[in-house]
């Protein structure tokens, strides 16, 4: 282990944090500390044995997907920072987000980088640190007149939140393919070194950027096959690129390398593939949305109220309280009624305990009455 590490007094001037998509740590580690590794790694070889490797890698949350891991600084459980899944839907807008095709789509970074930034807005939970964030935070912000403060790059990464720069200045002033992978992975590659070379600004305390090629090669063909390999060659290569760049500026000797993953994946078997969202289909179940590890349920809320011998029953949609016409509403040994644009709908019970609340764009519901 490399204590230095840990010292403040040889704490370094840069940090170049790098994340690996859907690369596992077993496959990277097997290929850098192992004496008869299947690929030639040098430049990742050098980072990992010169420096501090976990080397059983980590655990991720659920669904294990890229944009929970990279709407952070680091990999994080799916759900704080508000991003849940690659593609999620918001209750609160009324609308499906796909977080994930920022870093999938530099075209929709060049199209419309505004946008962009809106929708991460939209996306992430404004109570959620960045990286760039607590930079600042400990460091202060930067400032161009006096050279103080930290100095933030964020490429081809979902938390842009209080970046000095990020790709979409880059570009502004859904599952892609493997080659458009590989396009934003050297696009990536080119703004990192703009920025280290950059004479408007310093070179970044901090370069936070993500490789997604493992992803792509990775799902495509599994975490261990001749392409992820062959990826992780192309990976080494533009390391290496990053290095020359940080030794030109004369700061390699000062940076700090930190090789991360946002999730793993499994072995595959394409000969078994599983279709849920058509299994679903069949059953019947009615659904808002449906994206990985996640079901969005169209499910109903009701509350009754005594109007005389009767009740008031009131149904509304769960996700946005908006009232329900059309709902069936019923007890065993009472007349059923249907509830109006208001979505309400008078009920004479008896003695029933539980009226069953049914409509046909909505799952079943049922209110126990006191």
């Amino acid at each position: 282990m490399r204590w230095e590490a840990l010292d403040p007094c040889t704490r370094p001037a840069h940090v170049v944090l790098i994340l690996f998509d859907g690369l596992l740590a077993t496959e990277l580690l097997h290929q850098t500390l192992d004496d008869a590794p299947d690929v030639d790694l040098p430049a990742l070889r050098a980072v990992v044995r010169d420096g501090v490797a976990w080397r059983y890698g980590a655990v991720v949350g659920f669904p294990s997907v890229s944009a929970p891991g990279t709407s952070r600084p680091a990999p994080a459980l799916a759900g704080p920072p508000g991003v849940v899944s690659n593609a999620f839907y918001s209750r609160r807008l009324g609308r499906p987000l796909n977080p994930f095709a920022l870093i999938a789509d530099p075209g929709a970074f060049l199209m419309d980088p505004a946008g962009a930034r809106a929708f991460y807005d939209d996306a992430v939970a404004p109570d959620v640190e960045t990286l760039a964030q607590a930079a600042h935070r400990a460091l202060g912000q930067w400032d161009a007149a006096t050279g103080q403060g930290a100095y933030v790059a964020v490429i081809n990464e979902l938390a842009i939140g209080g970046a000095d720069w990020s790709t979409l200045d880059f570009l502004g002033a859904g599952k892609a393919s493997l080659d458009q992978y590989r396009v934003a992975d050297n696009l990536a590659v080119v703004q990192a070194e703009q920025r280290i070379g950059a004479l408007d600004a310093p070179v970044p305390t901090i370069l936070q950027l993500s490789w997604v090629s493992t992803d792509g090669a990775g799902e495509g063909t599994g975490p261990h096959s001749p392409l992820l390999r062959t990826v992780l060659t192309e990976m080494d290569g533009r390391l290496a690129r990053l290095q020359r760049a940080l030794a030109r500026a004369g700061v390699l000797d000062r940076t700090l390398f930190a090789l991360v993953s946002d999730h793993g994946m499994e072995l595959q078997d394409r000969g078994r593939a599983a279709h849920p969202g058509a299994i679903i289909a069949r059953s019947g179940v009615r659904l808002r949305f449906q994206a990985d590890g996640l079901l969005y349920l169209r499910t109903l809320e009701a509350d009754a109220v005594p109007v005389g011998e009767a009740l008031r029953v009131t149904v509304r949609d769960h996700d946005d309280g908006a009232p329900v016409a059309g709902a069936t509403v019923a007890c065993a040994g009472c007349e059923a009624a249907l509830t109006d644009a208001a979505g309400a709908a008078l009920v004479v019970v008896g003695d029933a305990a539980t009226l069953a609340i049914e409509h046909p764009d909505f799952n079943p519901a049922s209110l126990n009455l006191p």
